[in-house]
């Protein structure tokens, strides 16, 4: 299943608190492939260093 930048954002967003979820890098542009990695930049967020191995797994 592939994600609209905007979905992973909204995904993010619920799960984890985050008031802003910026996509950037080669999945915004729309030029990953498949050894491309996920950039993303969040804001106001709650997530602690615990949930990102969570965070990770989820995307």
């Amino acid at each position: 299943m592939r994600y609209t930048a905007e979905k992973i954002g909204e995904i993010v967003a619920a799960r984890y608190g985050a008031e802003c979820v910026y996509l950037f890098g080669s999945c915004a542009r729309g030029d990953a492939d498949a050894d491309s990695d996920i950039d993303l930049r969040i804001d106001n967020g709650t997530i602690r260093d615990l949930q990102m191995g969570g965070l990770a797994a989820d995307l």
